[in-house]
């Protein structure tokens, strides 16, 4: 207690899937958008806004 997500609280499935795919560069990125807004992101501020990327390559975070 209390409950938790089973991928979430104490492991991502980003986490996880770098775990079973050690050589893919994984970026985690979209957690905090709807899908709405993913398929129109003009929808807010028309469209100029910044998105949050995490990850620790510097690389496969620059792509765009």
């Amino acid at each position: 207690m209390p409950p938790s997500l089973t991928v979430s609280n104490t492991d991502s499935l980003g986490e996880q899937i770098q775990r079973a795919f050690p050589k893919v560069k994984v970026v985690k990125t979209l957690n905090t958008v709807t899908a709405a807004l993913m398929v129109e992101p003009g929808q807010l501020a028309d469209g100029e806004h910044a998105i949050f990327v995490c990850g620790n390559d510097t690389e496969a975070k620059s792509r765009q």
